[in-house]
């Protein structure tokens, strides 16, 4: 029988020895959601971008009539769409590489780099566990939807394993108390000495950590992303190791207006992500463009072909 001591992240385990939980939010990460403050956030949508230029005049000025309200959060869209990108994403890249097509909620380049880290759990019992909003009744259509392109980039059927439990979440705190719930629960009915990976991808509401979250987590201070992995180390007791990647960006306009976005899955991001996942250095970039090039490609050749080229 294979030994299990090793920390995870080190080398890639015996796959006998591994589990992995992956917990996957939706939007701010397999989207773009740009936080309108005091409301839920917008995709980043062409016709939310639309929207947006609509509200000025041929002088590129907001109309008069237009709410400063309704000014704010299309100044926000706008400064997301035109906001420049590591260089790693593409010379000249920004978050419009990202756009959601109107009534999908979600990018098939986002969906493209979380196919690339499930492709690299194959081999490995792993548990994919959707924790958004979406687990919520009302949304199992688009889950649906998105199962399908999961399944289109995987290149065979994909469904989420397990939801997280269908509880209010009114603050990211309550979010990540409820992930930790999970792990907790799932370690108590584990079987035998596998460590277990435990990787979450979330956005957190396009929200910075820490705000307010101590109520929800027990009095457990959490001010980083290193609290938040602690903590879910702690609900899961020995041989439990976290990552979490916080799909998060935040900056001031030059106008003084406070963006804050889920900012989606970046190549950082999915770089930290495989290699966490599996113990090796990540570093395919350019392979990984390549994916995002197929990934659009294949979205517009999917949507001819299923809507007759509307």
């Amino acid at each position: 029988m294979a030994t299990c001591a090793m920390p995870a992240g080190q080398q890639r385990a015996d796959t006998d020895c591994v589990e992995t939980l992956i917990f996957v939010d939706i939007d701010g990460v397999l989207s773009v959601g740009v936080r309108d403050q005091g409301a839920h956030a917008l995709e980043l949508t062409a016709a939310n971008l639309q929207m947006a230029a609509s509200l000025r005049d041929s002088r590129g000025n907001f109309r008069p009539e237009i709410e400063a309200s309704s000014q704010a959060i299309a100044e926000r869209l706008e400064a997301t769409a035109s906001r420049t990108l590591a260089p790693e994403e593409g010379s000249g890249a920004t978050y419009a590489k990202f756009v959601g097509e109107t009534g999908v909620s979600f990018s098939e380049v986002l969906v493209g780099r979380l196919a690339e880290m499930l492709h690299a759990t194959e081999g490995i019992r792993t548990t994919v566990v959707l924790s958004s909003t979406w687990r919520l009744e009302k949304f199992a259509s688009r889950v649906r939807g998105l199962e399908s392109a999961i399944s289109r980039h995987l290149g065979k059927p994909f469904a989420f394993h397990a939801k997280t439990e269908l509880w209010t979440e009114p603050r990211s705190g309550d979010r990540l108390r409820n992930i930790g719930n999970f792990i907790e629960q799932h370690c108590g009915s584990r079987v035998g000495r596998r460590s277990l990976r435990v990787l979450v991808l979330d956005d957190f509401a396009a929200g910075a950590i820490g705000e307010h979250w101590s109520h929800a987590l027990d009095g457990h201070a959490v001010r980083s992303t290193a609290d938040c992995e602690k903590y879910l180390e702690r609900r899961g007791g020995q041989g439990v190791s976290a990552r979490l990647i916080h799909t998060y960006d935040a900056w001031t306009t030059a106008s003084g207006l406070v963006v804050q976005i889920g900012s989606g899955i970046l190549l950082k991001h999915l770089r930290d992500a495989v290699t966490f996942l599996t113990g090796e250095s990540y570093g395919a970039v350019d392979e990984c463009k390549r994916a995002d090039q197929a990934a659009s490609v294949q979205a517009d050749r999917w949507k001819a072909s299923t809507f007759g080229g509307c």
